[in-house]
């Protein structure tokens, strides 16, 4: 696991090229500015069966600004393969781009992603339950060119749903 606290983010962050990352909690959790996660395998994220909380667990779970996260392997994470997200009122997720990911999770989620400006571009996700989800707070976001299939929620219901809604430049396109 590799953590960083929120409140003292870390910066210039890059976790590259290793074989199999498995964790009972998290994947990655971060709060950090300039991060780069690329080349990486998750599997078997969130199985530690003391976490009354599990789907909580993700591959990646990043807040902060700048982070890139490309060419990642993610399977069987109890919660969502990539999340940008804030880890408090004061942080949010700004200039995100997740790209190139290729997400296994029949049980759980796909990608999440709110915040400002974040960019998700030509992942593949094949998730159980949300393939491509935002939240209300979500301003600038692109989910563009993914290939989705997913089971019970799915694409395109949650972001259709807050696209119409926000009206704040979120893109959804090619999907």
């Amino acid at each position: 696991k590799i953590a960083s606290q929120a409140d003292s983010p870390t910066s210039n962050y890059v976790i590259l090229d290793h074989m199999n990352i498995t964790h009972a909690g998290q994947g990655v959790l971060g709060g950090c500015s300039y991060a780069l996660i690329e080349n990486n395998y998750f599997d078997f994220i969130g199985f530690d069966g003391q976490n009354p909380y599990p789907r909580f667990n993700h591959g990646i779970y990043g807040s902060g600004d700048h982070m890139i996260a490309r060419n990642n392997y993610f399977g069987n994470c109890t919660g969502y393969g990539l999340v940008a997200d804030a880890t408090g009122p004061e942080q949010i997720a700004v200039d995100f781009s997740y790209y190139n990911n290729y997400i296994n999770n029949p049980i759980g989620d796909g990608i999440y992603a709110c915040g400002i400006n974040n960019k998700i571009y030509n992942n593949i996700v094949i998730a159980g339950y949300n393939g491509l989800n935002m939240n209300a707070t979500s301003e600038g976001v692109h989910f563009v060119n993914n290939t989705v299939i997913s089971g019970q929620y799915g694409y395109p219901s949650s972001l259709a749903k807050y696209a119409a809604i926000l009206n704040s430049n979120i893109l959804i396109a090619n999907n």
